[in-house]
């Protein structure tokens, strides 16, 4: 069977995911305790040592086997790179400094990548709203810190979807979960979509911007970062 590299990853995942959940089974259910004059064997778990290993072999092997092929396949092929820009709003430092780390990392797999700097208006005009950009580095929040507002800027009609998402699947998960009167219910259709956005790449999250620092007054050095990194060999006391 042959699979893309994308789904390679995905299937290495989803085997080490059932590894782990079968090792955590397997140390839940060979310990356990009974209580002074308890039936042992009514309380014990239902666990088959000789199964359990053989799974847990089966599943070693399968992992070994695709890495092994999936390390042969990266160290034997290259994609021809292509160059792009990445628009950046100017007056926020910040996303300049990370876009010049990004450049840096295209690089290493051939592609192409140029900062191009713009003022706050024309990123505005050219890149949220009239959505002609090959890629853009920014921050998203929400007015209202909900799953809702944070996630349906996604559906594909909606005016906040700047970067041209369109998933059928996606819209059908938010129009359920917008309906959904049972809290739990509702989180885990959200949870789906948040998922559904990692798998097929809506954006790609560098990080949480932590630039709010309190430093003593005694304090010197401090240096802030492109990306979050705290290099404290530079702080001193005066």
């Amino acid at each position: 069977m042959n699979y893309t590299s994308a789904e390679a990853n995905k299937l290495l995942k989803k085997l080490n995911d059932e590894y782990t959940a079968l090792l955590d089974k397997e140390t839940r259910s060979r310990d356990f305790r009974a209580a002074m004059g308890e039936d042992v064997a009514s309380v014990r778990p239902a666990y088959d040592y000789v199964e359990t290993q053989a799974r847990l072999a089966a599943l070693e092997e399968k992992i070994r086997r695709l890495k092994h092929a999936i390390n042969c396949f990266n160290t034997t092929h290259f994609v021809d790179g292509f160059d792009m820009t990445i628009a950046v709003s100017s007056n926020y430092q910040p996303h300049m400094d990370t876009a010049e780390v990004v450049v840096q990392q295209l690089a290493a797999i051939g592609i192409r990548a140029t900062v191009q700097p713009v003022d706050a208006t024309t990123w505005y005009n050219d890149v949220y709203v009239g959505r002609q950009f090959d890629a853009t580095i920014t921050g998203l929040d929400a007015k209202n810190i909900t799953a809702r507002a944070m996630l349906e800027r996604f559906v594909s009609d909606n005016g906040k979807n700047f970067v041209n998402y369109n998933n059928p699947a996606y819209d059908e998960l938010y129009a359920k979960a917008r309906a959904c009167a049972d809290d739990a219910e509702q989180t885990a259709l959200y949870q789906q979509m948040e998922t559904m956005l990692t798998e097929t790449a809506a954006n790609l999250y560098l990080q949480d911007m932590a630039d709010l620092v309190a430093i003593h007054s005694g304090l010197t050095g401090y240096t802030f970062y492109p990306i979050y990194a705290q290099d404290l060999s530079t702080v001193g006391w005066e």
